[in-house]
């Protein structure tokens, strides 16, 4: 997402080639960082709340029906 350009294509087969190419060519450890950067975002949680949240060991399993 360091391109902030705007483009237009003429299909979303082009389109869908151009955003393929760029994942391609981003390192996979970048990818993780920014997918883990969206899901704090999402949830709206920072990493500091996250380091001071209690660690649990213990795994909670619901059933729904």
């Amino acid at each position: 997402m360091k391109n902030k350009r705007i483009r237009i294509y003429k299909s979303f087969d082009e389109q869908a080639e151009a955003e393929a190419a760029t994942v391609a060519q981003q390192p996979p450890l970048e990818r993780i960082r920014e997918t883990v950067e969206l899901i704090l975002r999402a949830y709206n949680v920072t990493r500091e709340e996250l380091n001071s949240r209690k660690k649990s060991n213990h795994i909670k399993i619901l059933e729904y029906k």
